[in-house]
């Protein structure tokens, strides 16, 4: 039975059926909406709420001309990385000028590392850059002048300075720059760090140390040298020698005699002795790679003791 609508008057007027489908089994929709797509769209499993909000804001954007993502222009990445090359080369340009300035203003003290020849009490860096054999020889005369704590050692390394950097100098070099008559043969064996050395007894006591590279060239270099090593080296390294040259009126004195063989603490020692049997100066190999000139025996056992000492820490 068909619902009706009374009016005033009392009649009834039916109202319309709703619309149906042809089988009659369910009311059509009258209008398609976004809405009811997304329900539909659940209901058949096709794709997420987030997939389709997506998806349908895409269209909508290509459909008004424009896309979420603009094409990314080549001439943009180009000019990017251009600039990005500017900078690190800028960059390494301003790191290399601080670097140099700062290498070539830095102070001289201890701007090497090395391994010690022995271990030393005090160890001092000299800087002889420029300096003559004469200057460097008054320097070393002074410092063993000058008064130490008694069996105290101190070591002198000596560097130069080129204005950008810093090097140790060999003992080969070191006396080269000694103005001295040492063979070539020698200078080339010693290409270890030069040491200057003070042993602090009753009489301050000089000794020098170098390591060597080459055994044999080394000990016969030494033995060529013997006839010009006290003169050289004599005023330097033996307070003996010292005293009798500062008299002298002769350049090279010839009442020196010559070197022979000894041993001190079982290792072999070329020494040179007055007549009344006093060693003036002395050298000697304590291994294959070490060079040492001195001339107190005592001040030769000191160092071969510290020698075996640093030996041990290492």
């Amino acid at each position: 039975m068909v619902p009706s609508t009374p009016f005033p008057n009392g009649e009834y007027i039916p109202k319309e059926p709703p619309e149906r489908t042809k089988n009659n089994d369910r009311i059509l929709k009258p209008l398609r909406t976004y809405e009811g797509d997304v329900a539909e769209a659940l209901k058949s499993k096709k794709g997420s709420i987030g997939k389709i909000v997506i998806a349908e804001d895409k269209r909508r954007n290509e459909k008004e001309g424009y896309s979420l993502t603009a094409p990314e222009k080549p001439e943009r990445r180009t000019g990017l990385v251009v600039v990005a090359l500017f900078l690190i080369i800028l960059g390494a340009g301003a790191w290399g000028g601080v670097y140099f300035w700062n290498k070539k203003n830095s102070p001289l003290e201890n701007n090497f590392s090395f391994s010690p020849l022995f271990s030393a009490d005090t160890q001092k860096e000299v800087d002889i850059t420029g300096k003559k054999g004469s200057d460097v020889s008054a320097y070393l005369n002074a410092s063993v002048e000058s008064p130490l704590s008694l069996t105290s050692v101190v070591g002198m390394y000596f560097v130069q300075n080129d204005g950008l950097e810093k090097t140790v100098v060999s003992g080969g070099d070191f006396i080269l720059i000694l103005e001295t008559d040492a063979p070539a043969a020698l200078l080339r064996t010693l290409t270890g760090p030069a040491m200057f050395g003070i042993h602090s007894l009753i009489e301050n006591q000089p000794f020098f140390i170098t390591r060597v590279d080459n055994f044999e060239n080394a000990f016969a270099g030494m033995l060529s040298w013997e006839k010009n090593l006290t003169h050289d080296l004599g005023p330097i390294l033996s307070p003996a020698i010292k005293k009798m040259t500062a008299g002298a009126t002769t350049t090279r004195p010839t009442y020196y005699g010559e070197f022979q063989d000894f041993i001190i603490k079982n290792k072999d020692v070329r020494a040179l002795k007055d007549q009344s049997g006093n060693i003036l100066l002395l050298y000697s190999f304590p291994d294959r790679s070490t060079l040492v000139i001195t001339s107190n025996p005592d001040t030769f056992e000191e160092i071969l003791r510290r020698q075996l000492t640093i030996k041990m820490v290492r």
